[in-house]
């Protein structure tokens, strides 16, 4: 049996908490490096489920303690918690490849192309996928043939924010977002699907190549940030022979790893939109259902033995409980009363854990202050 170490890279955001959560209650502590924060203000570096932690202002500084404490005696595995982060990662893979196992494809410069939206979404439509129609915008230069509605996105997202999100009705809105220099200067177009349903899969390829699926994220309600705030995984049936398809991407890719799968459906058609080669924000969700995503990426590389994939249990509701009621009751979308129902109903929360308390108190009370210093400035 080998001796593994696992490092957690990534935002003081739930995102990370939620890998920490899911290798701590199988007993994994991991050693945690949180880009942008301090350790005073990090609700994530609270948790009990850390071995050894830092907190740092640059991302240079993130990497310098990764490569610091990996062992050379054990076998360090290295997952990313955001776009950014992966992408610190493929910039110093020369550095880091030597002591880490990372959650890249064959090589770097494959897992930059496939950070391309245009990129993927070409090689989706091949494999069979139905994807929107897709324009690709070079240093601001518009293509005639672009259709509206749309919606703009950075073509890389580590390029760009989620302000650069944005449908466009027509020409002048769409000129209005590409011509914006405090923008990205290159997007990919996607023609905007009014949809009914927002579905994202989430999984893992383990060391062998296996491809494991733990269900689809249905919405329900979104937040301020963007993001699911009171959510439903279910069986991924939904998504139908794309799971297949989905398969065979990865095996393209060669990517080994945590990832999710975002699709639109409309008028029973499922649109794929991109996938995320790294942690998604909901992997905790996997792990209450009853497929703990991160621990079966660690397991396979601790033993040659084929593992056992359990069946999860679903449906499995889940709440972004801060954020869903500053976004919802508080703007007045939705009554206290219903609010607390659909908190009862949810079978764990993205913050808050009995068992491990201090990240989500300490997340509560940044929170507060927040909101007391905003009213003392009126």
């Amino acid at each position: 049996m080998k001796n593994i170490r696992v490092y957690i890279l990534g935002h003081d955001h739930y995102n990370t908490y939620g890998i920490i959560r899911s290798l701590g209650e199988k007993g994994i502590k991991s050693n945690v490096a949180i880009i942008g924060t301090s350790m005073k203000d990090s609700f994530v570096l609270r948790s009990k489920y850390i071995y050894k932690k830092g907190a740092f202002p640059t991302k240079e500084e993130s990497i310098s303690f990764l490569i610091s404490e990996a062992s050379v005696c054990e076998t360090n595995i290295l997952i990313c918690c955001s776009d950014d982060a992966e992408e610190l990662v493929m910039t110093y893979s020369d550095l880091l490849k030597k002591l880490f196992i990372l959650p890249v494809c064959d090589s770097i410069d494959d897992q930059k192309s496939y950070m391309s939206k245009s990129f993927i979404t070409k090689l989706a439509e091949e494999i069979g996928f139905s994807v929107p129609m897709t324009w690709k915008v070079e240093n601001r230069k518009i293509p005639d043939s672009v259709m509206f509605p749309c919606i703009t996105k950075p073509e890389i997202s580590t390029l760009g924010r989620k302000s650069d999100i944005v449908k466009c009705l027509n020409r002048v809105e769409l000129e209005n977002i590409v011509y914006d220099k405090n923008r990205c200067s290159n997007f990919t177009i996607q023609q905007y699907i009014s949809f009914e349903k927002e579905i994202s899969i989430l999984g893992v390829v383990l060391n062998d190549g296996t491809v494991v699926f733990s269900g689809c994220i249905d919405k329900i309600r979104t937040c301020m940030i963007g993001t699911s705030s009171f959510a439903c995984m279910v069986d991924n049936s939904i998504i139908g022979d794309y799971k297949k398809k989905l398969e065979k991407l990865l095996s393209l890719t060669a990517y080994k790893g945590l990832f999710s799968a975002e699709f639109l459906l409309k008028d029973k058609v499922l649109y794929f939109l991109e996938i995320n080669f790294r942690n998604d924000g909901n992997t905790y969700v996997s792990t209450k259902s009853g497929i703990n995503l991160p621990y079966l990426y660690v397991q396979s590389y601790l033993s040659q033995k084929k593992i056992d994939i359990p069946t999860p249990k679903l449906p499995c509701y889940f709440m972004l409980e801060i954020e869903d009621f500053m976004s919802n009751v508080i703007l007045g979308k939705v009554s206290l009363t219903e609010w607390r129902h659909n908190f009862l109903q949810s079978d764990c929360c993205l913050v808050y854990n009995k068992f491990d308390k201090k990240p989500f108190l300490k997340k509560l009370y940044t929170f507060i202050v927040s909101i007391i210093k905003r009213k003392l400035k009126r």
